[in-house]
């Protein structure tokens, strides 16, 4: 055993209400700039925002009652206070845009708290004011013929990475005794006083390590101990022969080679980047198309829920789908699934608001794989076929006060092909006679031709045996499972696979989806494969020593001010900083794009899949207003189009410092799996575009300048430039 333990806890377990906590936040807040004294720009006072934001809080006070006063005065009536404080802020709830610096896991341990949109309705915008009656919350942006207030409020934890070994007990080399004083009346009752370890007093997580035995005292029960008429019967402490070394690892911790039992050994755990592996489909992806309808309720909402004739095969948020034909534009586009309510009803979250007359229900076409680019789906591998299925049912005679009952065993026989007793799923292929569902969970290998798995007791003394199936049926050993990281998108034959994987030329997996029973498709892989990572792609920083995950130019420690500056970022000054565009790191669009680069096609180029293509195309089918002229989308940037960055952390004990060459996981060492929101910036993603079709290879430097582009003066200027000039981030920056 590899002892102490390693456990990790801050930030995958916390806070509770981060619905993915494996999410890592920014640090960093996006604000915009301020405008500069001098040179002076004209028409914008200096030091203030480029751009005012909806940075206002409310204040809602309660119905004031002074009529019980002793001097009555009038009461006061329930009021809200709406105060506008520009901020400057932009909230992506810790996300991170194109091209801006990220920065997690700074110290200390901080929680943000955002207020978007409280009250902005008001005119004239941006004002503090007041609004007093009977309904406080009347206020705010005129919404579908109606003032609402949409002020909501959303809160994130952000904390450096903690991580240590178990921290064991407390020893000392003796110990005082437990006592109480009082006689247990009321004027004088029992005060309990603990036990307490004196000495040498130390705290162990005893390792593996051998050293002379040497007996201590520890507490127990808190060190509060017993009495027995009068007398104390349990001091509180007992003592303990202990041989091996105490050790303990942290976040930063130095080398100290103990000597004994006392002597606690300490080492440092360090943190690296998990590769994963680019593998090559050796055969076509399949799209999965199906129909249905969209149904949108009238009102503010933005939850459309889509009802499909057949099976979905959605598994969850990391889902994508693509939404054609309703007779309301703001529901098609792509988007990501927002629930997922049985086998053939989701949710989306849009942009737009339903304003009415009535509800729209739509018949639409939805595309719910690409390929089977899924992060969190499962590849699966066939070990066998199971042609029967017999229910076993063992009955037990009623003995003493328990009563007579009988388990339920399935009993799954064919050439199934599994190894060992573990976790398997069982899919249906056809059926010869009777009736059976797939089935996933764990099984007992009774032999080579059966697999037995345990179901629930029932009343009864009950005792048969049963074919309730014959036909076909594939079975996959959860052992081997895959799980897919991006790409293998329709058309495009590389994938990202979670972790080192070592895969056959020829091997056929089935794709799963989810960690359920429903197989979208099958793929062959060509054997031929290379390690990778996203992490690299989209410009991440490890610190392998805190755990801290960055870009260049990020702050080690949070900026002062709130103009960006120290601290901040800049596209003209730190030109190779921030993270990468979308189109260079995620296979979804990076492969798209390339391939239309081959082709050399201006207009392919600007047709591909980008993700900027997907952005414009969600808001420019999201009306700002309807066809009354009233207000119905808020295009919130935290709403906004963005993909995951997923990539695997581990956590280690310093292979220098341990005192044993073991290297057990959750033991020496932890995997976790991460991820990153980045936002698409439409500028960037235009900007890309043209420089990619102009200079495909990137100089520095153009030297056609019947094409290059130029400043304002008219002179030729390099593509970086042109990108610092031209891109939102030279407006926008990064704030604590």
């Amino acid at each position: 055993m590899a002892i102490p333990h390693i456990i990790w806890t801050q930030p995958l377990n916390s806070p509770a209400t981060v619905a993915d906590s494996h999410i890592l936040r920014n640090d960093l807040v996006t604000i915009s700039r301020k405008s500069p004294t001098s040179p002076a720009i004209a028409g914008v006072e200096g030091g203030k925002y480029f751009a005012r934001f909806n940075d206002v809080d409310r204040t809602i006070n309660p119905f004031v009652d002074n009529s019980g006063a002793p001097s009555p005065t009038p009461d006061v009536p329930a009021n809200t206070v709406y105060t506008f404080v520009d901020r400057g802020h932009i909230s992506l709830e810790g996300g991170v845009w194109e091209l801006l610096p990220f920065s997690s896991g700074v110290s200390p341990a901080t929680t943000v708290e955002y207020v978007d949109f409280a009250g902005t309705g008001h005119s004239p915008y941006p004002e503090s004011y007041g609004q007093v009656g009977a309904n406080g919350t009347e206020a705010g942006i005129p919404l579908c013929g109606v003032k609402t207030n949409v002020e909501t409020s959303h809160t994130y934890s952000i904390s450096p990475m903690d991580i240590h070994s178990t921290p064991g007990a407390a020893y000392g080399t003796n110990a005082t005794s437990y006592y109480r004083t009082g006689d247990g009346t009321t004027p004088s009752p029992y005060v309990h006083v603990p036990a307490t370890l004196t000495g040498t007093v130390f705290t162990s997580a005893f390792g593996v390590s051998s050293a002379p035995q040497v007996t201590y005292y520890t507490l127990t029960n808190g060190g509060i101990g017993s009495y027995s008429e009068g007398e104390v019967v349990d001091d509180g402490h007992e003592l303990a022969a202990v041989n091996k070394i105490s050790e303990h690892y942290t976040v930063g911790g130095s080398y100290h080679n103990g000597a004994n039992t006392s002597d606690v050994h300490t080492g440092a755990i360090l943190f690296e980047l998990r590769y994963d592996t680019m593998a090559t489909l050796s055969t076509d992806t399949e799209k999965k198309t199906v129909t249905g309808t969209a149904s949108w309720a009238t009102g503010q909402g933005r939850t459309v829920t889509f009802t499909t004739d057949t099976d979905h095969l959605l598994a969850d948020a990391n889902n994508r789908v693509y939404i054609s034909g309703a007779s309301n534009t703001a529901i098609n586009g792509l988007w990501n699934v927002a629930s997922v309510t049985n086998s053939t009803v989701f949710t989306t979250q849009i942009f737009g608001a339903q304003c009415g007359p009535g509800a729209i229900t739509s018949d639409v076409t939805i595309e719910t794989y690409d390929g089977i680019d899924k992060a969190g789906g499962i590849l699966k591998q066939a070990s066998g076929t199971v042609t029967s299925i017999v229910e076993r049912k063992v009955g037990h005679a009623a003995s003493g006060t328990g009563a007579a009952h009988h388990e339920i065993f399935h009993d799954y026989t064919g050439s199934h092909g599994i190894a060992s007793s573990g976790a398997v799923v069982i899919n249906i292929v056809s059926t010869s006679s009777g009736t059976a569902s797939d089935f996933s969970g764990s099984v007992t290998r009774t032999s080579g031709t059966v697999v037995t798995a345990t179901l629930a007791n029932g009343s009864g003394n009950i005792s048969t045996s049963t074919t309730i199936w014959t036909g076909s049926a594939t079975i996959y050993e959860s052992a081997n499972d895959i799980e897919i990281i991006a790409g293998g998108m329709y058309g495009n034959n590389q994938v990202i696979l979670a972790g080192n994987v070592t895969i056959p030329a020829g091997a056929s997996y089935g794709f799963f989806g989810n960690s359920t029973t429903a197989q979208v498709s099958t793929v062959t892989f060509t054997g031929t494969t290379q390690n990778t990572s996203m992490f690299y792609d989209a410009g991440f920083i490890l610190d392998t020593e805190s755990g801290r995950v960055y870009t260049e130019g990020a702050p080690s420690t949070q900026p002062s001010g709130t103009d960006g500056m120290p601290g901040g970022f800049d596209a003209s000054t730190n030109p190779e900083g921030g993270v990468k565009e979308i189109d260079k790191w995620c296979p979804r669009y990076m492969h798209a794009k390339q391939k239309a680069l081959e082709r050399a096609d201006i207009t392919e180029l600007l047709k591909a899949n980008t993700s900027g293509k997907f952005s414009l195309d969600q808001m420019i089918n999201s009306p700002i207003v309807d066809d009354n002229g009233d207000v119905t989308t808020l295009l919130v940037p935290r709403d906004g189009f963005h993909e995951v960055c997923w990539f695997t952390l581990r956590a280690l004990k310093n292979p220098n410092h341990r005192r044993t060459n073991t290297f057990v996981e959750n033991e020496d060492y932890i995997d976790r799996r991460f991820g990153i929101r980045v936002f698409t910036n439409t500028s960037s993603d235009r900007n890309e575009i043209l420089l990619d079709y102009i200079d495909i290879t990137n100089k520095d430097n153009v030297a056609n300048t019947d094409t290059a582009f130029v400043d304002e003066d008219r002179v030729a200027i390099t593509n970086r430039e042109h990108l610092a000039l031209g891109y939102a981030n030279g407006t926008f920056k990064n704030q604590a």
